[in-house]
């Protein structure tokens, strides 16, 4: 907690993120924490050390400027070394459902679904862990877009409120924080859905304003793939919204 003229730091943390596998038994969670030096209104740009660790006990810890500075998976020198993946056919990807109206969901992610199951398309509720694997490389992709759906279709907001306890749930700062510093310098492209960077989003406001979606992949031209699919997607669906609606 900070207390002003007192704090040298501000710290984000977040003790489980994937708390549903962790109910459920999966190691598929991640404890985050992240630090910035204090001052009022900090961004995500000011976070200058994050540390990530797995339920496997797989630790990355990360520092502005310096990369990856330090891990206790030593035995592969490629440990921290992204995919160079380029192509949406040769991509694995993990697209997070939660927080979002499912069927709605459903059919943005249709055409990324069709053209990567064959090389793995997988839904794992906790981006830390998700962009842990892209750090890796075992994963070329993540897209988290509740946000994004609450915002193009606001006729669906109660329902997805109703559905969620009452609060959006899009990506807080505390999910985002670790994970934005230690994937930017590990090499991986990450931002909104709209292509926009995440660093000014304030470090430790949790409303729903400062919410964010994203889209994150090993290489720049993966990336600029997932963006113009999934805004294409929501195009033609908001086009199509009368039909859609019969679905939902």
């Amino acid at each position: 907690e900070d207390v002003q003229g007192s704090s040298e730091y501000k710290w984000v943390i977040d003790p489980i993120d994937g708390s549903r596998p962790a109910k459920c038994g999966c190691p598929l969670w991640c404890v985050n924490i992240a630090a910035a030096p204090y001052k009022e209104n900090a961004t995500l740009a000011d976070v200058q050390w994050s540390l990530m660790k797995s339920a496997n006990g797989h630790e990355i810890y990360a520092e502005k400027g310096k990369g990856i500075v330090q891990s206790n998976a030593k035995r592969n020198p490629n440990d921290h070394k992204p995919s160079a993946t380029t192509t949406l056919e040769d991509a694995s990807l993990i697209l997070e459902v939660g927080g979002n109206e499912q069927t709605l969901a459903g059919l943005i992610y249709a055409p990324l679904i069709a053209k990567t199951w064959s090389r793995g398309v997988f839904v794992v509720s906790s981006s830390s862990w998700s962009l842990s694997q892209m750090i890796a490389g075992k994963i070329d992709g993540y897209v988290h877009i509740a946000k994004r759906i609450y915002e193009e279709f606001p006729e669906q907001r109660k329902k997805i409120l109703n559905e969620s306890g009452g609060k959006l749930k899009g990506l807080f700062p505390y999910d985002i924080a670790p994970w934005l510093l230690a994937g930017k310098e590990a090499g991986l492209t990450i931002t909104d859905t709209h292509g926009n960077d995440l660093s000014s989003m304030k470090l430790t406001e949790i409303t729903p304003e400062n919410q964010r979606c994203v889209i994150a992949a090993s290489t720049a031209q993966l990336h600029q793939t997932l963006v113009e699919k999934i805004n294409e997607r929501i195009t033609i669906i908001k086009k199509r919204k009368r039909h859609v609606i019969k679905l939902l």
